[in-house]
């Protein structure tokens, strides 16, 4: 029988590392199938918290968003790649719902990862999250999405979301 380790204080010099490995295995995963570059205001609701955001990539199973509310990140100030993984983690760790079209439709979804891309839009840092389920024909009508069948695949680093 080992002796446990006792958790180290928040203010200890190596919690750092381990809040950093919880934000690596938290936002890992990579989608890969039929996706749609869109431009619609999404209104994102997490833990005590809603923000305003755009979609800018957007499949059966996931998006792409860019949140645009200066509540979350300050216009014209970058906040790093950290800082918004910790927003990230503290607004949104048990999952979001997303609301489309004034709420007339609306997703349950899981932050996957973080995505360092411009995809043409100002602000690189992008949330790639993914649907509790994905969406059904008359949904992906609204967005005039092709509903062919995504895949997903766990862990895998590699470019995209």
């Amino acid at each position: 029988m080992g002796t446990r380790r006792p958790k180290k204080p928040s203010g200890d010099k190596n919690s750092g590392l381990e809040n950093e490995a919880e934000l690596r295995r938290h936002f890992t995963g990579k989608r890969d199938g039929y996706r749609s570059r869109v431009d619609v205001a999404v209104l994102v609701q997490g833990r005590g918290a809603q923000f305003e955001a755009k979609a800018v990539d957007l499949s059966r199973s996931g998006i792409l968003l860019k949140i645009t509310d200066a509540r979350f990140a300050p216009a014209g100030r970058s906040i790093g790649l950290v800082e918004y993984c910790r927003r990230i983690m503290t607004y949104f760790k048990q999952g979001l719902n997303l609301q489309f079209f004034g709420g007339a439709l609306s997703r349950a979804a899981t932050p996957i990862r973080v995505a360092n891309q411009s995809l043409g839009v100002e602000e690189p840092l992008l949330l790639a999250c993914r649907f509790a389920t994905p969406l059904d024909g008359p949904a992906c009508a609204l967005f005039g999405l092709d509903q062919g069948e995504d895949r997903i695949r766990e862990g895998d680093p590699g470019e995209g979301y």
